[in-house]
């Protein structure tokens, strides 16, 4: 799992920013996302992109079982 971030530029005076969220894929409970941030004029601010896993029910927060099913 990983997060980044990279700060393009510093949207001086701008008075709104557009945030696209783009799921690449999401399979077999992994998922890797991409987040672009643009200023008024199109202009790329920040890029961000997610690597991470989804749990649910009796596996989220159990990380010793999440080893052995992922292989971790």
């Amino acid at each position: 799992m990983s997060m980044t971030t990279e700060i393009k530029k510093v949207p001086k005076g701008a008075k709104w920013l557009y945030m696209r969220a783009r799921a690449n894929v999401i399979k077999d409970g992994r998922y890797d996302l991409e987040v672009h941030i643009l200023d008024q004029s199109g202009e790329l601010v920040a890029l961000s992109k997610h690597i991470g896993m989804v749990f649910e029910g009796p596996m989220a927060g159990r990380p010793d079982d999440l080893r052995k099913l992922y292989r971790l």
